[in-house]
């Protein structure tokens, strides 16, 4: 048996939040599958330790004229691979296409739109299940095909030499070590970064953590700076995370106490490698991050109504809002303080 997923987010974080029906389509098929994804999402590195996947195939998924190259590309693969399902885990073509000219038996997809007509399965779910997000998307659609999953929180496995070897070049900083996710591509998903210089201040002056892991993008690098910039404990203290690659963030967050961040990859990344994650959220849909390891942080006046969509997913979100200037840093602290209490302190989920 041979079996394929197919899922072309070009986000990190929204392939992480697929990991429980990748894994529960494994133990449906009782064999290791073949993942078909983003070149963008660094999931050769991230998943080579997830034992339910057989390989990682990447395409670019890319708009316009590279659409039939992208269907031929695909197509290429699945002739050669031969495999007898492919999953398609979202509402595009490409790959049910692509499937279909390589006579795939099995080609099961969500059916909304032209992929209907390229898919083999009977059940599918309908255009009203787009305003729900990503994950209950694929939860249904599995269901309904009488796929259970087990543990809808997701999980990367990590390689220990590998984490020992971060753990060595890094001893030199001192412990507790607690690492935070300062960005987001999003504008309106990012704490001001006064707000987590002042939360650093009082993580450090109450003993919680004596080095900081800061994590953001080499655009938004300016914000590490500002951080480092506007709080109150020397540079040595803090380590910039912007140049690193996510499979080197991911061995140090497993090795942080817990994590703090925005509602973007880092902290998806965070919980799925086992960390004690918290999560500070303005205008985001709370229900998405469906981890165990996640505790979300909102603003007082949090609107339950963004959780579902007008016509699709986050259609509804206020981008314009100030709604993460209105989450104070003392919120913030007295949260993580009473749940590090509840987890044993040292941030690890237990």
């Amino acid at each position: 048996m041979k079996v394929c997923v197919a899922y072309s987010s070009h986000k990190i974080g929204d392939l992480i939040w697929q990991l429980p029906y990748f894994k529960a389509i494994s133990s449906h098929h009782k064999t290791k599958i073949t993942i078909l994804v983003s070149s963008n999402v660094q999931a050769k590195e991230l998943l080579k330790n997830n034992n339910y996947i057989e390989e990682v195939i990447t395409n670019k998924f890319r708009k316009g004229i590279y659409y039939i190259l992208d269907i031929f590309f695909i197509y290429k693969i699945f002739l050669q691979k031969k495999f007898d399902y492919i999953y398609i885990l979202e509402k595009i073509n490409r790959p049910a296409i692509a499937a279909y000219f390589a006579r795939i038996k099995n080609i099961v997809g969500f059916g909304i739109g032209n992929q209907k007509k390229w898919l083999t399965n009977k059940y599918f779910i309908n255009i009203n299940d787009l305003k729900f997000n990503y994950s209950e998307q694929s939860e249904k659609f599995l269901l309904i095909n009488g796929i259970s999953i087990n543990d809808l929180s997701p999980s990367i496995n990590l390689n220990q030499v590998e984490i020992d070897k971060t753990f060595e070049s890094l001893k030199f900083l001192k412990k507790p070590w607690v690492t935070l996710g300062v960005d987001s591509f999003e504008q309106h998903k990012i704490w001001p970064s006064i707000y987590y210089s002042r939360l650093i201040n009082k993580i450090y002056s109450n003993n919680l953590a004596k080095s900081f892991f800061l994590v953001s993008s080499k655009k938004n690098c300016h914000i590490v700076k500002e951080i480092i910039q506007n709080s109150n404990i020397p540079d040595l203290h803090f380590f910039d995370c912007s140049d690193l690659k996510m499979t080197q963030i991911s061995r140090i967050m497993f090795l942080s106490n817990f994590f703090i961040g925005n509602c973007s990859a880092p902290l998806n990344l965070s919980a799925a490698v086992g960390t004690l994650s918290f999560g500070i959220l303005g205008v985001t849909d709370v229900r998405a991050l469906k981890s165990k390891n996640i505790f979300c942080i909102v603003n007082d006046n949090y609107d339950k109504s963004i959780e579902v969509g007008i016509k699709k997913h986050g259609d509804n979100y206020n981008k314009a809002t100030d709604a993460m200037k209105t989450i104070t840093v003392e919120k913030v602290f007295e949260y993580i303080i009473s749940h590090l209490v509840k987890n044993g302190r040292d941030g690890r989920v237990v």
